[in-house]
């Protein structure tokens, strides 16, 4: 009988709708179910024994990756939006949960995720938009790691934009970072950004000025806001 439920479980983690994916302490991939193929675009016989890092997008630093780990060890779990590459080199928006596994004297990570632009993902998608919908959040930013090269980079403009429609599928605020260029400013008008923060709407306060706001209460905009 215990044969048979362990042969359930492992049937019902190989066709979970959500791509599942184990990983050692090293870390090398262990395992991945039949939705790590759907979302990713690599089978199982690519990532076995590879590391996790084989579908990283390279857009986050090394900060990012910290804090996961240190709400990993601390909270015993990470949770939240995280932009990974697919096999054929195309970035995109993945919603991300991983928990530590113990089994016997063995220690793995488990990977659960889906891909949150996808269109095909259907009513799973939207349930997971309004579980981020709960979320204390008014406001996201767009790094200024994307605004950089927003004028001639067209897969930064495909970031921000997955952003922004994500954004509005949420009702919140989109404020982009490290506007420099009249370019970068018109691809942003372009795109419905709402607000823009940047060295070519304002200079940095000097201390004089920081006093005024902070302690007269005084008001200086360095941004635009959309009309």
């Amino acid at each position: 009988m215990q044969a048979v439920q362990q042969q359930d479980f492992r049937a019902l983690v190989e066709h979970h709708p959500r791509a599942i994916m184990l990983s050692t302490t090293e870390p090398r991939i262990a395992y991945v179910n039949r939705s790590f193929q759907a979302v990713t675009g690599y089978c199982q016989d690519e990532v076995l024994g590879e590391p996790p890092s084989v579908l990283s997008s390279g857009l986050h630093s090394r900060d990012f990756y910290r804090g996961m780990w240190e709400s990993i060890h601390t909270n015993g779990r990470w949770e939240g939006l995280i932009w990974n590459r697919r096999k054929n080199g195309e970035t995109y928006p993945q919603w991300l949960s991983i928990y530590p596994v113990i089994q016997g004297s063995r220690r793995f990570y488990a990977g659960v995720f889906m891909d949150v632009g996808d269109p095909a993902a259907g009513d799973e998608r939207l349930a997971s938009l309004a579980y981020l919908h709960t979320l204390p959040v008014q406001v996201l930013k767009i790094d200024r790691q994307f605004t950089r090269q927003l004028g001639t980079d067209a897969r930064d403009a495909r970031i921000v934009s997955a952003i922004l429609g994500i954004a509005e599928a949420l009702g919140l605020e989109v404020v982009a970072e490290g506007i420099e260029s009249e370019q970068q400013l018109e691809k942003l008008r372009q795109l419905r950004c709402h607000r823009g923060q940047g060295y070519l709407l304002g200079k940095p306060l000097g201390w004089g000025q920081v006093v005024d706001v902070l302690i007269d209460g005084h008001q200086i905009r360095h941004d635009y806001v959309a009309s």
